[in-house]
């Protein structure tokens, strides 16, 4: 969820309190939200891939802010000014390399980012969920910056969004998710497989990670239980007695703690004390059902964050650091 949906829907609600109306409905558009901005239709080849992605950082490169270098199948990055991932962790190189997988309705365009110095070395994967508008283009390097340094990082375009085919749906994604699970089994070659998602992507990483076998650890950040508990948050106070908020059929089975729960495993639970995308009740909420349901779950909320930028906070390597070394030590 962003920013301009919530806004959207609380003037909705207001036009609805003048004009009488009560009912209201979150739907697939409110859920799945992709980028305007698109390529003319979902990619064909990994050529046409690495021939968008170049295009994307064109202006960059122009500016000389940006150089890309083709590494055999990576494409090395590299900020000139630096970038920086989170706290103090500059992240100024990085290798990505782009793929398409197939599924029953069309391809599925994904990017795997990793770190020059830590290529080839047994890193966990962290398969990253977007939030509802975010794809490879507009969210992957903020995505790939929070986690690489603790992985590498696979992302994946939804169906309908950037260069996969279909549309932006729960069923598409429901559809595309067996695909998405022998993805990251095969790129993860016996690693630990951490999902992370973040906002709409919580519901959806939670199932993967309920569905995939050897999943290792689940990261929930600035997201929500289900769309009830959404469509309750974005019910003003003084619309309560007059609105009524439906949630509709195909997002109502998404249940990011039942899914956790049946995934088994350790999951940190991040919230933001200043979100106004999704309030930080739902976070609190959450991780106090995902306790009522006997998961193995860790609560932190970040003081002063707001829902994007959790990962700019100064406490979040002391969050983040042992939870990923409680996974290594996990293991056999």
């Amino acid at each position: 969820m962003n920013q301009l949906v919530l806004r959207a829907f609380g003037l909705v609600v207001a036009a609805s309190l003048v004009s009488g109306c009560i009912n209201l409905t979150i739907d697939e558009e409110t859920a799945f939200a992709p980028p305007q901005q698109r390529f003319d239709g979902p990619a064909q080849s990994v050529e046409q891939l690495n021939e968008r992605w170049a295009q994307r950082y064109a202006e960059a490169q122009g500016q000389g802010l940006v150089t890309l270098e083709p590494r055999g199948d990576f494409t090395l990055m590299t900020w000139e000014q630096g970038q920086r991932a989170h706290g103090s962790v500059p992240m100024q190189q990085r290798l990505v390399r782009h793929g398409l997988t197939e599924t029953t309705s069309g391809s599925i365009a994904w990017s795997l980012f990793t770190v020059p110095e830590a290529a080839g070395a047994a890193r966990p994967l962290i398969v990253h969920c977007a939030g509802n508008a975010g794809d490879r283009y507009n969210s992957a390097s903020a995505y790939s910056n929070k986690a690489l340094p603790y992985g590498d990082v696979l992302t994946f375009d939804y169906p309908g969004y950037a260069d996969s085919a279909g549309t932006p749906s729960a069923a598409s994604m429901e559809a595309a998710s067996a695909a998405v699970v022998a993805l990251a089994q095969e790129m993860a070659q016996g690693r630990d497989i951490v999902f992370w998602g973040h906002s709409l992507g919580g519901f959806v990483c939670a199932r993967l990670a309920a569905d995939t076998p050897g999943t290792d650890g689940l990261i929930l950040e600035t997201t929500a239980r289900n769309a009830d508990q959404v469509a309750d948050a974005w019910t003003p106070w003084y619309a309560r007695a007059l609105v009524r908020i439906d949630v509709a059929p195909s997002l109502a089975g998404y249940d990011s703690a039942a899914d956790a729960a049946r995934f088994g495993g350790p999951v940190l639970v991040l919230g933001a004390s200043e979100d106004d995308t999704l309030p930080v009740r739902l976070a609190r909420t959450l991780a106090a059902d995902l306790t009522a349901l006997g998961a193995p779950v860790t609560y932190v909320e970040f003081d002063g964050a707001g829902h994007i930028n959790v990962p700019s906070h100064p406490d979040f390597d002391e969050v983040l650091v042992p939870f990923f070394a409680s996974i290594a030590q996990s293991q056999p």
